[in-house]
């Protein structure tokens, strides 16, 4: 498209320049011909005669005749370019030099522009950097490693914020309370640990991993998936390195609507966030927002290690939902003062 339309401006020069040309040739031929005018001896006499007078004014009185350009819309002047024009046409053949310094003075000037506006100055990179340096500071002082998840389920953890968060999350979700939302909001097939209940399964499934490879337990993901499953008598999961959903060899006990499934989706996943296992451990809760999709890239390798393989390790080894809020507040925390100071410093310039 570049290329037609970059020929259909040169073939619309060389007109333009054909017509100029043509103009030139005629105003030449007109000057001849006052000059041969001029040099005849009556030459005087004729234009001051009163017939050459009255002619010139009979001349000057009619009408003139104007012929409109004749229309000619894009594709018929591409098609003629096409033709008259064989070579490839550049930007350099459209433009003269003194057309492509201005187009580089201008672009220049926006970008000079730009960067006075926007670039960073030293109050940007101080801030960027002492935020930066704080937030470090935070993440290697008060997160630590996440507890096992055969720890019994009231150990209690190291770290500042893990600390604050398995407060926050006993308080809020209580064993006694989780028991009591997970019998509520049950959700069938979509909470499959065994793979005998699922037809045509050959993978491998457990009450330590199902969060993990179902979608249905996705923080994010579970809403959708999970409802589907839950109408459909199904499970959708992730099995070596596919996404695949297998139906339930269970009759399917749910009659309700998108969002009665929705609904019990919801309180079904917040059951499962604090829920200690059935032996009384810390248990895994749920994963990480997108953990589970994550854990489909077996294939896929960085330095000789397996992606799925890693994510697939780390949640048996306790990274589930929980610590992935511990692992995000030294990340609000930063969010926080990066605009607090910017603000702050905004304020003060003006």
């Amino acid at each position: 498209m570049f290329d037609k339309l970059t020929k259909a401006i040169k073939h619309i020069f060389n007109m333009a320049d054909e017509t100029e040309k043509k103009h030139s040739e005629i105003e030449s031929d007109i000057d001849d011909v006052k000059k041969k005018l001029m040099s005849l001896d009556d030459y005087e006499e004729v234009i001051n005669s009163e017939a050459y007078k009255s002619a010139l004014e009979r001349k000057r009185n009619q009408p003139v005749e104007r012929t409109p350009l004749e229309y000619k819309s894009f594709n018929e002047i591409s098609c003629e370019a096409e033709k008259s024009i064989r070579h490839k046409v550049g930007i350099n053949d459209i433009l003269t030099p003194e057309d492509l310094e201005k187009v580089d003075s201008r672009v220049n000037a926006h970008i000079e522009e730009f960067n006075r506006e926007y670039s960073l100055d030293s109050w940007d990179y101080t801030i960027a950097g002492s935020c930066g340096v704080v937030a470090g500071l935070l993440d290697c002082l008060c997160v630590k490693a996440p507890l096992k998840p055969t720890a019994k389920f009231d150990t209690p953890v190291d770290g500042v914020f893990n600390k604050i968060v398995q407060d926050a999350f006993n308080k809020i979700l209580p064993t006694d309370f989780s028991h009591k939302l997970s019998e509520e909001f049950k959700i069938g097939s979509a909470d499959t640990s065994i793979g005998k209940n699922l037809l045509s399964f050959n993978g491998e499934i457990s009450p330590y991993n199902h969060r993990l490879k179902e979608f249905s337990h996705d923080p994010i993901l579970g809403f959708l998936f999970g409802a589907f499953d839950i109408i459909n008598n199904s499970c959708t999961m992730v099995n070596d390195g596919k996404i695949v959903v297998y139906k339930s060899v269970k009759e399917n006990y749910f009659d309700g609507n998108i969002f009665n499934a929705m609904g019990r989706m919801f309180g079904h996943l917040v059951s499962d966030i604090n829920a200690p296992s059935a032996a009384g451990n810390r248990g895994m809760g749920l994963p990480a927002p997108f953990m589970g999709l994550l854990s489909n890239l077996k294939n896929v390798k960085i330095n000789g290690q397996s992606i799925g393989t890693n994510i697939e390790y780390m949640y048996l080894k306790g990274y589930d939902m929980r610590q992935f809020i511990v692992s995000s507040i030294p990340a609000a925390i930063l969010e926080i003062l990066l605009r607090a100071c910017w603000v702050t410093c905004i304020k003060n310039l003006e």
